[in-house]
């Protein structure tokens, strides 16, 4: 008979085992997506089954992240969710980290050991200094639908940079559960900021605070056209702390002109030159007659004589390489290269500043009262009698005192001998951001069509297809340029020049003449041609069902276009379009056609306005970009009389 401990034991480890088969089945049946509604999977290309994530800080120099998610990935477009990476550096160190993966039926297929996780350098390719690193769990496969498990924990050895929460990183990710908790002594939970989401549950349990978040059957969004950043519009906690300590420096963010003394703190006596830099700059300068021309002339010498380089290291993510090392070996990063010149300009005796920036297209404002890092940039005003000259310290080719698309319209932290303070950088007028196509095309009696053109790009649009970098490169680059972003199906290239004009707001000539086949179809005594030759507009905005979000225009400009042909003789109009005139609140479109003998003119203007639009005004939208599409696309149609 068995002993009744045997039988006690027997019935302990039956119930443990039960309790183990009851969850895997459980989890089974998540990954299965059986307990989803059909709202929540619809349109998904993945289901966030559950992401968890605690925040436990112990001081101002520990804090320990753990986090658990669970993803099925249901096709191609989300394979990118199959991987996840963990930075790691000597301010933080992974503790653990597990990652599995299910097949459709929620059986396990993989359990990553410790030597199949990757662990590699997380050095940029230009940067020669970087501590971080990064571990890597790739889990993913090639047949779907198949679901990941990761699970990690970091331990950080400061209180700076605290977590934020994303609900939805991206658009068609549904999520069925979503928590996040903040747990910790009173004094030392940081500030929050809520979008799109509730306030937190909070408890107290002596002197430790929570605060936890949480989230459930959220529907997959999906990014709309002339729409912003996913996270404008879905859940999102902000977090920043009170007051940190980083590698020894103690800062605060209680308000942006406190962290800008800290990162005052870390700039000082770092701007100090050889003598011989300092006796070099001031003879640059010597006989530059305004102070304007100074500027121009040692951020010429900052293009001419330094390069990017990343440097990462620790603090050095935030401080800045002394001047006098830069000076020396000709490189550094944003940092070092904007310090380096304020260092400049100091020794020719300018004034500036460095500025912190969110660079990229979607900056978050920098709300009073919610101060935090997050930049990721640094550029220096220049504050003139009559101007604020703007300097990018980083790139070799930006013409002087441009931005671009990358830093401007956008606030900024300006670092003052007081502290930050929030300014913007300048915004470009359409005006400024002109497109200007002039040509003379010449037409024979076979229809083909030879072009001398003229395209001027200023301000923002000397970005386009990144002629800004182009300009710079030799010739066999420019010509492939000019295949890749001239509007024309088919032609020979038969000479081309590109010349940057220096003036106050930059502007890139491209000259070009061509050769184009068949510009004008003959069939008969009549012969067609579309007078739009080079900025057709094809471009229509997909028609939605519903209209969630508002319209954004970034940015504005001005395309104009005169084209003069100069048709064979005998040619008279049979059919010459009617000039149209349209007026949106988006901007207006001119075009017209007319006829001066054997000569055909055709004008295009078309004005676009930045700004933030309802989306009931999406249909508007629709209907303006139709209209400006047809019109660009007309045929005139000459008949031989002769």
């Amino acid at each position: 008979m068995m002993s009744k401990l045997f039988l006690r034991k027997y019935k302990i480890h039956l119930l443990i085992l039960g309790f183990g088969l009851l969850t895997r089945q459980a989890f089974s049946q998540d990954i299965l997506n059986r307990s989803i509604p059909d709202s929540i999977k619809q349109n998904a290309k993945a289901i966030v089954l559950s992401d968890e994530a605690r925040f436990q800080i112990h001081s101002f120099r520990k804090t320990v992240l753990h986090r658990r998610t669970v993803i099925t990935i249901l096709n191609p477009q989300a394979a990118n969710l199959g991987v996840k990476g963990i930075n790691y550096d000597k301010s933080s160190s992974i503790v653990s980290f597990k990652a599995k993966c299910y097949d459709e039926h929620g059986k396990e297929i993989e359990d990553l050991k410790k030597s199949e996780f990757l662990d590699r350098s997380n050095i940029s390719e230009v940067s020669l200094f970087e501590d971080n690193r990064v571990r890597i769990a790739d889990l993913r496969r090639k047949v779907y639908p198949y679901t990941v498990e990761f699970e990690y924990e970091v331990e950080y050895k400061n209180l700076f940079q605290t977590p934020n929460w994303v609900v939805q990183p991206d658009e068609k990710i549904a999520v069925l559960k979503s928590s996040f908790e903040m747990v910790g002594p009173g004094e030392l939970i940081p500030f929050y900021e809520v979008h799109n989401a509730s306030e937190p549950v909070k408890e107290i349990t002596g002197v430790e605070v929570s605060l936890k978040w949480q989230f459930e059957h959220l529907k997959p969004v999906q990014f709309e056209p002339f729409g912003t950043n996913i996270t404008f519009y879905t859940p999102v906690i902000y977090t920043t702390p009170h007051r940190f300590e980083y590698d020894g420096y103690p800062g605060e963010f209680t308000s942006w002109s406190n962290f800008g003394k800290w990162i005052k703190s870390l700039n000082a006596n770092r701007d100090q030159l050889p003598d011989a830099t300092i006796s070099k700059i001031k003879a640059l300068v010597a006989d530059a007659q305004t102070e304007r021309e100074k500027v121009k002339r040692i951020y010429s010498y900052l293009q001419q004589n330094t390069r990017y380089v990343s440097v990462q290291l620790g603090i050095g993510g935030f401080q800045p390489i002394e001047a006098i090392t830069v000076d020396n070996v000709g490189y550094g990063d944003c940092k070092a290269l904007s310090n380096y010149t304020k260092a400049m300009l100091t020794a020719a005796g300018i004034k500036s500043n460095y500025v912190l920036v969110e660079a990229g297209q979607y900056p978050r404002p920098l709300k009073e009262g919610f101060a935090n890092s997050t930049f990721n940039h640094a550029i220096l005003a220049v504050p003139l009698k009559n101007d604020t000259i703007w300097l990018e310290c980083t790139s070799q080719t930006n013409p002087f005192g441009y931005l671009g698309k990358f830093t401007s319209d956008r606030e900024v932290l300006l670092i003052t001998e007081e502290g930050g303070v929030v300014v913007r950088t300048p915004a470009y007028e359409p005006e400024q951001n002109q497109q200007i196509t002039v040509a003379r095309v010449s037409i024979d009696d076979q229809g083909t069509g030879t072009v001398d053109m003229t395209v001027s790009y200023k301000g923002i649009q000397i970005e386009n297809g990144n002629l800004d970098y182009y300009l710079r490169q030799g010739l066999e680059e420019q010509e492939k340029w000019i295949y890749r972003n001239c509007d024309i199906s088919s032609f020979n290239l038969l000479d081309f020049k590109f010349e940057l004009i220096e003036r106050d707001l930059p502007e890139i000539q491209q000259k070009s003449s061509l050769e184009i086949k068949k510009l004008a179809s003959i069939s008969g005594k009549r012969l067609f041609i579309r007078p739009n030759l080079n900025n057709k507009s094809t471009y229509i905005p997909e028609v939605l069902e519903q209209r969630k979000t508002p319209i954004v225009k970034q940015f504005s400009y001005y395309d104009t276009d005169s084209i003069v042909y100069t048709l064979p003789i005998g040619y008279v109009p049979e059919f010459v379009p009617e000039p149209l005139i349209l007026e949106s609140s988006f901007g207006k479109y001119t075009s017209e056609v007319s006829i001066d003998g054997n000569r055909l003119i055709y004008t295009r203007s078309l004005l676009i306005e930045k700004g933030t639009y309802s989306k009931d005004t999406y249909e508007e939208l629709i209907s303006f970009y139709k209209q400006i599409a047809r019109s660009d696309k007309q045929k005139v149609v000459m008949i031989n009389k002769t």
